[in-house]
């Protein structure tokens, strides 16, 4: 077996979410999701497909998710208990994890997740330090195939979890088929996007996208209605617009936003930071903004996320 490893020091992994559907939520509070599916009984965990084949793909990493929220604006109609929820929901977290991720040559996946300490509650404002760093998170999290079991500290099973995420059968087939000397793929597992011009333009021809270039920047934007056949549908309306912001000359994508098409309304947007390309030019961090309005009670909030990704090790076995 030919084995290329690379070691990224300054790494990312956003692109994560292209490959694992559900999984994508393990960059920002993984366990956060998998906690709110319903709760299987123990048998149907252990019922659980092993891991089989030889893995052609490991890659451990960590990452630090700072959150703070706010309310931005309320009307006559919210109560003074919706604001009181609110509030608790927007509060000041932080979570630092480690992730150990490995896929098999059949397809099968494994996941394993670790809270660690957090090293920047200097990030936050002083009177919510200590309470802000205390996780609700299992001591460890482990994923086998669509299903997720919590350990305690003691290493005692406290419950397990069934979700949907999908085989990683065509990652598998990209990795084998790729030469030894390509880095191709290592670039697009560890989050990276393998940002070309020719891939991207031609995508968002096929799309019917506006692009226009300022400079080095060029601003593409999709309506996401053309890609509802692409994409694994969960009840979120696709009646939205994306504009993403690229440098094609550096191969980096450096933001997006997320707008409402009838209104353009702001919903999310994003500043991507990347590390020099003497250290591999991947994605150190990542700052966004979140924008929410209940229709019930009126109040339109704003969350500010800053994501860290270090310590990203990468192998990948081919035959």
């Amino acid at each position: 077996m030919r084995t290329t490893s690379y070691q990224v020091r300054r790494s990312a992994w956003p692109v994560f979410l292209s490959f694992c559907g559900a999984l994508s939520v393990l960059l920002s509070g993984c366990d956060k999701q998998l906690l709110s599916e319903t709760r299987s009984s123990p048998d149907e965990g252990k019922r659980a497909a092993r891991l089989s084949g030889e893995p052609v793909f490991k890659a451990d990493y960590e990452v630090e998710t700072v959150s703070i929220g706010r309310i931005e604006s309320r009307d006559s109609k919210a109560a003074k208990s919706d604001i009181v929820f609110a509030e608790i929901g927007l509060q000041p977290r932080i979570e630092r994890q480690k992730v150990n991720f490995q896929i098999n040559g059949d397809g099968s996946y494994e996941l394993t997740i670790q809270p660690l300490s957090p090293q920047r509650l200097d990030l936050l404002p002083p009177t919510v330090r200590k309470r802000a760093s205390e996780s609700v998170l299992s001591n460890r999290t482990v994923v086998r195939n669509n299903v997720a079991t919590f350990y305690n500290s003691k290493g005692e099973e406290v419950g397990n979890s069934m979700f949907k995420a999908g085989r990683f059968d065509k990652l598998v087939a990209k990795v084998l088929e790729s030469k030894g000397g390509d880095n191709s793929i290592s670039n697009e597992i560890i989050g990276h996007p393998l940002i070309t011009e020719s891939q991207i333009l031609k995508t968002a021809q096929e799309k019917g996208a506006v692009v226009k270039a300022n400079g080095a920047v060029t601003e593409i934007t999709f309506d996401l209605s053309k890609f509802s056949g692409e994409v694994d549908a969960q009840g979120e309306s696709l009646s939205k617009m994306a504009v993403q912001y690229y440098d094609f000359d550096r191969h980096r994508l450096l933001g997006e936003k997320l707008l409402e098409s009838s209104t353009d309304k702001l919903l999310y947007k994003s500043s991507i930071f990347y590390s020099s390309p003497e250290e591999g030019n991947q994605v150190s961090k990542i700052i966004s903004e979140t924008f929410d309005e209940d229709p019930r009670t009126g109040l339109r909030t704003k969350v500010t996320k800053q994501v860290f990704y270090s310590k990203m090790n990468i192998v990948v076995n081919q035959n």
